[in-house]
């Protein structure tokens, strides 16, 4: 992967849901952007992020029209 410059908009929110099997059968639990900045390595959490800001971006492009007028997007990190 290559590195690319920063665009202008950003990741809002990330919310994953994953299912595990208990004894009680299926359970789901939802991990927020939050909880992943509290609980895992730093370097994976910041992988993460460029690569869903990547995957916006190719999304809006196919999306848009090439042009001016066309939004982008970009990371903002929170302090730490």
């Amino acid at each position: 992967m290559t590195a690319r410059e920063p665009t202008g908009g950003r990741i809002l929110a990330i919310t994953v849901c994953y299912e595990t099997d208990t004894p009680r059968g299926p359970e789901q639990t939802m991990v927020d952007l939050e909880a992943m900045l509290r609980h895992c390595r730093p370097e994976r959490v910041e992988d993460l992020l460029e690569d869903l800001t990547l995957l916006c971006e190719d999304v809006v492009a196919r999306r848009q029209p090439e042009g001016p007028g066309r939004p982008v997007l970009a990371l903002i990190r929170r302090p730490r």
